[in-house]
């Protein structure tokens, strides 16, 4: 499998998302933090996808906010 980047990244940019990803601490496509959430929410019964989705936004929304990222 090779990934192809259709839209690198700006220049000065290359490392935003890891800093973001790092910064939220959700540890998209590398720690399967959200995987495992999922899962033990499904055994346990205690937290609802919508809050957890709700939780995962509002992480991402201020790792961007601390990183000045600005979405357009």
């Amino acid at each position: 499998v090779q990934m192809v980047v259709n839209y690198p990244a700006p220049e000065g940019e290359e490392a935003l998302f890891d800093d973001v990803n790092n910064e939220s601490e959700l540890g998209l496509n590398s720690s399967g933090y959200i995987a495992k959430e999922v899962l033990q929410a499904a055994i346990s019964k205690d937290k609802k996808m919508e809050d957890m989705v709700k939780e995962w936004n509002e992480k991402w929304t201020a790792a961007q906010e601390s990183k000045g990222v600005e979405v357009k």
